[in-house]
């Protein structure tokens, strides 16, 4: 699972940011800074962890 499938979800998780802390700029600059970072990492390729590989084996045996 990730935080940000495609870019529309990140949009849309931003612009519902930008709505909560519009009278706080100082916290909305911080916040977009750290999702732009998640965003920018969740983009990357990386291995999967053990976690990862054990759910994605549970969810091919679920389906079998």
């Amino acid at each position: 699972i990730t935080l940000f499938p495609n870019e529309e979800a990140y949009n849309k998780r931003m612009s519902r940011y930008r709505k909560w802390y519009q009278g706080k700029k100082e916290l909305l600059t911080s916040v977009e800074d750290l999702y732009n970072l998640y965003y920018k990492l969740s983009k990357k390729d990386r291995p999967m962890t053990e976690t990862e590989i054990e759910e994605a084996v549970e969810d091919v045996l679920i389906d079998e």
